[in-house]
């Protein structure tokens, strides 16, 4: 994406120092960085600085451009519940695992394929429709209420307990 649309930045975050070494060799572009992993801890700081967040996903195996390979693995669901709690715009595949938590134009948009072309249309389109994206990441703020460590957390015991 970052290779096909040069008005926005990009940032990827996963994988050790070698992987990310070897990826930077292999994809050079203004607009992308690459970022190993990360504690925990600063996932909130980091996200906070990011305007939109972006879980492509498919059932398989997630391609990239520019030769970077299978970005799947730094893909995880687990990232939802930060992405939800951080009151970003959130564009994510249109998967089944997904429609568990997320409503499709109501807390995110969901994106039925993998084509870097209608990813970044919804991208651009958000920086012109305002007030919708204010309207989804308020909603996705509070969704993340119901969702918490705690709230998980008691949810699996419970369902531990049956």
């Amino acid at each position: 994406m970052a290779k096909k649309d040069k008005q926005n930045n990009y940032f990827i975050y996963g994988g050790s120092e070698d992987e990310v070494l070897k990826l930077k060799k292999n994809f050079i572009s203004k607009n992308l960085q690459i970022n190993h992993s990360v504690q925990y801890g600063r996932l909130k700081k980091i996200i906070s600085k990011m305007d939109v967040l972006l879980m492509p996903s498919n059932l398989k195996r997630l391609r990239s451009l520019g030769g970077i390979g299978n970005i799947a693995k730094y893909t995880s669901p687990l990232k939802l519940f930060d992405y939800l709690a951080s009151g970003k715009l959130i564009i994510s595949s249109n998967l089944n695992v997904f429609h568990e938590i997320l409503e499709n134009k109501k807390n995110c948009i969901m994106v039925n394929d993998l084509n870097t072309k209608n990813w970044i249309k919804v991208i651009n389109n958000f920086k012109i429709n305002l007030s919708q994206a204010n309207y989804l990441k308020i909603n996705a703020y509070n969704l993340s209420k119901n969702y918490t460590y705690s709230k998980r957390a008691r949810k699996i015991l419970k369902f531990g307990k049956n």
